[in-house]
């Protein structure tokens, strides 16, 4: 999804600029819901104010909200067809490298020198050991990165 609203809202609309779009990603990472919603409402809210940011936001919604309504009807018939259990078993290896493209798409361009990529450093191997609280994680790198980049 990144790189698709990247070309979206700062190449084709020029509605971003691309630091604010790093930034845009770093807090509807951080927000609940999905990014592309979170993207949606910000982006909106920043272009046509609060009437935009309703709009954006029901503009991204609505499609997914009828597909699923109409393949959540059909589900449970056709959940036990083979042929759809194995289209589904095909789907995973896909997502793998849209989450793949995700992490690369957000890495190269924010660890650019050796204090981020410490940052990120460590909570990856913190998260490898434990399973800390995202919540309290994204607070504590947050006072870092401001005690050390600021």
């Amino acid at each position: 999804m990144l790189p698709l609203i990247q070309e979206e809202v700062v190449d084709n609309n020029g509605w971003l600029t691309e630091h604010e779009f790093i930034d845009l990603v770093a807090i509807a990472q951080s927000t609940p819901g999905p990014i592309a919603v979170n993207s949606a409402t910000f982006i909106g809210q920043k272009t046509g104010g609060f009437l935009g940011g309703v709009i954006a936001t029901l503009g991204v919604i609505s499609p997914s909200i009828i597909i699923m309504f109409i393949i959540s009807t059909f589900f449970f018939i056709f959940s036990k067809n083979r042929f759809v259990k194995n289209a589904l078993n095909w789907i995973k290896p896909g997502t793998i490298g849209f989450i793949a493209t995700a992490v690369w798409f957000i890495g190269y361009r924010t660890l650019v020198d050796w204090k981020s990529v410490l940052i990120f450093a460590g909570v990856l191997g913190l998260s490898f050991y434990k399973k800390p609280n995202p919540i309290l994680v994204t607070i504590v790198t947050g006072v870092i990165g401001i005690l050390i980049f600021n």
